[in-house]
């Protein structure tokens, strides 16, 4: 699993730094590949986890959601790849994953709680950020926010990674073994 976390942190951290680094605009189409491909990763994390991976189940159920509305979308219109509608998904994802990751740790309390409070503030904040810049965002900036976001799920994925054993088996105890004060040979 902390493979998978390192796959999405690494697609994060290019998404902040192709902006960054190079003058040319980064399509935003890679910027929802990478979301979308994320969230296929937290679904294998959340199905690995099975109870435990509840937060990952909803990230990775909204995100895939929101990927697909934007890809049925491009369908009737030319901008559904434009910067505003990316941006207000980005930021409608950002809010709600953060909310639903705050209530994970208050209710179910994981055994990574730190990581998944550090993103859950990383992702409401970056949700405000979004929403706040919604109509004039630039696809510079979607990048970016879609990067520190998947930088964040990694950060979490690498958390969860710790507290999973693997498939719990039932153990079977055995009595231990009774030994008789009595000899086996009787010398008589």
């Amino acid at each position: 699993m902390s493979v998978l976390a390192v796959l999405v942190g690494l697609s994060g951290a290019a998404l902040v730094a192709a902006p960054l680094w190079s003058t040319h605009q980064v399509p935003l189409i890679w910027a929802v590949a990478a979301v979308l491909t994320t969230a296929a990763l937290e679904l294998l994390v959340a199905s690995a986890l099975g109870p435990a991976g509840l937060s990952h189940l909803a990230a990775g159920a909204m995100a895939l959601g929101f990927a697909l509305f934007l890809f049925a979308l491009s369908r009737t219109t030319d901008q559904a790849f434009a910067p505003a509608p990316v941006t207000l998904m980005l930021g409608l994802f950002c809010v709600a994953n953060g909310l639903l990751r705050a209530l994970d740790v208050g209710f179910l309390r994981p055994a990574s709680w730190p990581l998944e409070v550090v993103n859950a503030l990383v992702t409401l904040v970056l949700g405000g950020v979004a929403l706040s810049t919604w109509p004039s965002a630039t696809v510079n900036s979607v990048s970016v926010i879609a990067g520190v976001e998947l930088l964040a799920a990694a950060l979490a994925m690498v958390g969860s990674a710790g507290t999973f054993t693997g498939p719990r088996l039932p153990v079977r105890r055995r009595r231990p073994l009774h030994v008789s004060p009595r000899p086996l040979h009787d010398p008589t």
